[in-house]
């Protein structure tokens, strides 16, 4: 589990600082205040012996990438604080059993000198001249301990992400980001398959028997050759396709198909409260708990609702969770545009909603 973290130069975050992170992490402030981005960093922290570890958060936006049509300084800088190359990022995280994580993300200019194309990773093992391989490269290096485990370039060649790897060792703990804005039948259905393997359905079904208690069963069904879709039986004669059923039902299965495929790893949900009814949302959040505790998940989620928050806030003091739960506050500083975290714990956060006080942001 992280304890605590250390973000620098990624997209609006100067340098943001957060030193004690629990189980549990809700995260609030107002819009534009980097409350995604801060999920997406750590995705990225994550992601980073993936080729496409630049390229998916933005995707998740809606951002259309041309690798044939855009450069490849425009297509590495929008993560960098204001778009400046120049200055690395740097991810520091600290975990629970005193591991200690750097990983630096730069741009290099002449690393094309380093790179042979004989021998080119696997990512494209085509034949290729000098000329065809980019200037700007993404410089990916991982330091655990003071040992590197990851030092790797990632380049175009012929309009295609290639990876040069010069030291890749380390074994990373899964992490999953789930977003209103991200959504995928046929991923849903391949990790609901990986859950019914291991004889976890029961986990799901109860799950979402928590806003529809009609449901009987669950389970992925074919819908061509190469696809297939969550279905469940509601009792009508035939079993329908999970998304027919409306956003919070999926947005739940979501939720808990993230958990159950995540074990040991990190789980990051983006405004939690979407498509769930407030008479639920206590309940979610005892699901949610309980999950994560017992599959070993560490959860940081986002909101922008009071309701949302309410429930979380009761929910961990009523059964005594105040120490696996925590409510991060990020707000800006308007004079030097800097953006930072207060970390407010679950009874200081009760007494300001009870008074009425700020606690997003404001």
């Amino acid at each position: 589990m992280i304890k605590k973290l250390r973000i620098k130069n990624y997209k609006g975050f100067d340098d943001l600082k957060i030193n004690e992170l629990s189980n549990i992490n809700l995260i609030g402030g107002e819009n534009n205040i980097g409350k995604t981005s801060f999920l997406e960093a750590i995705f990225t922290f994550y992601d980073r012996i993936n080729p496409q570890v630049i390229l998916k958060p933005l995707s998740w936006r809606g951002i259309p990438i041309s690798l044939k049509n855009n450069t490849p300084h425009e297509i590495w800088s929008p993560v960098f604080k204001n778009y400046n190359i120049e200055k690395p990022i740097e991810f520091q995280f600290d975990y629970k059993d005193s591991v200690k994580h750097n990983v630096t993300i730069s741009i290099e200019r002449d690393a094309i000198s380093a790179i042979d194309p004989e021998k080119i990773s696997k990512f494209d093992n085509r034949n290729l001249q000098q000329e065809n391989i980019s200037e700007y490269s993404l410089h990916v290096k991982s330091v655990i301990d003071k040992e590197i485990k990851q030092d790797t370039f990632l380049y175009f060649v012929n309009n295609n992400i290639s990876m040069k790897i010069n030291i890749l060792q380390n074994k990373i703990k899964p992490a999953i980001f789930v977003s209103p804005s991200v959504r995928s039948a046929a991923q849903d259905a391949l990790r609901f398959s990986e859950i019914y393997r291991e004889g976890l359905e029961e986990e799901v079904l109860e799950a979402l028997k928590i806003i529809d208690n009609r449901i009987k069963s669950i389970t992925p069904l074919a819908i061509s050759e190469q696809e297939s879709i969550v279905h469940v039986d509601i009792g009508i004669g035939r079993k329908i396709p999970i998304y027919y059923m409306g956003d919070g039902i999926v947005r739940l299965l979501e939720y808990v198909l993230a958990i159950l495929s995540t074990k040991n790893g990190v789980v990051l949900i983006d405004e939690i409260e979407n498509g769930l009814h407030t008479s639920k949302q206590k309940d979610i959040w005892k699901l949610l708990f309980t999950l994560a505790d017992k599959y070993n998940v560490q959860v940081f989620a986002t909101t922008h609702s009071k309701e949302m928050t309410e429930a979380f806030v009761e929910f961990a003091i009523q059964n005594n969770l105040e120490e696996k739960s925590n409510y991060i506050e990020f707000f800006k500083n308007y004079k030097s545009e800097k953006i930072s975290a207060n970390i407010i714990d679950i009874e200081t956060l009760q007494y300001k909603i009870l008074n009425s006080k700020n606690f997003r942001g404001d």
